[in-house]
């Protein structure tokens, strides 16, 4: 199975202010996501990376992380949950820290969004429950719309998100990509609207984990036996 990529075009008030890049691919049990938003224009110039690591089916995160690139700052921030020993440890760089219990089966943001793709539609426009870290998100069914983008007509289901007031529309035909993202960003509101699919080689997970040095076995020493 390859890697999924998702290209969307960033527009605010129907004005190009960047690009936006969602890549996925499942591994077992666990799906990989990454998504890279590059902004510029009214809205200045930042680069936003995120990756995420989540169980495929129960969604809940195993790890995220963020990369913000801007002319005058950087900054990371990244999570760990830690379900074996029931805590999750964030870090913003070095020096600052911090654990909390780990007490529900929290998504992150790219997981959130995964969970959506496979969120059956629901006659009574029930919403969803997702648990996130800091503040729990409901996903409000909508229903069923059609919309255009730069593939053509999608049937898609809908989604109100609160809090925040962000839509997500789904596309009904599997497997389910997001076709449109409505986001406030800086105050402002972005349209996110898919503009190409593509696709690449799984990456080799075990490249990117450094390999331990090998111990060199001592050779004993044999015994002068006297004479």
């Amino acid at each position: 199975m390859a890697v999924e990529v998702c290209s969307y075009r960033l527009s605010l008030r129907s004005k190009p202010v960047g690009t936006y890049v969602l890549k996925t691919f499942v591994q077992g049990n666990t799906v990989h996501l990454e998504s890279k938003m590059m902004l510029q224009g009214q809205l200045g110039q930042h680069t936003i990376t995120q990756t995420s690591r989540a169980h495929n089916r129960n969604f809940y995160s195993f790890n995220f992380s963020e990369d913000a690139v801007s002319r005058s700052e950087k900054r990371k921030f990244d999570v760990q949950f830690d379900t074996r020993n029931g805590i999750v440890k964030a870090s913003r760089g070095n020096n600052d820290r911090a654990e909390v219990p780990y007490i529900q089966a929290y998504r992150d943001p790219l997981s959130m969004l995964h969970e959506l793709r496979y969120t059956p539609p629901s006659d009574d426009n029930s919403s969803l429950f997702i648990p996130m870290l800091g503040k729990d998100v409901t996903a409000q069914r909508l229903g069923e719309t059609k919309l255009e983008s730069f593939l053509g007509e999608h049937d898609s289901l809908a989604f109100l998100l609160h809090p925040g007031g962000s839509y997500v529309y789904v596309d009904k035909r599997a497997p389910h990509r997001i076709v449109r993202m409505v986001q406030r960003f800086d105050g402002q509101t972005l349209d996110v609207l898919l503009m190409k699919l593509d696709s690449e080689p799984i990456p080799d997970m075990k490249a990117r984990t450094p390999s331990r040095p090998r111990r060199r076995k001592r050779r004993r020493r044999r015994s002068k036996s006297s004479s």
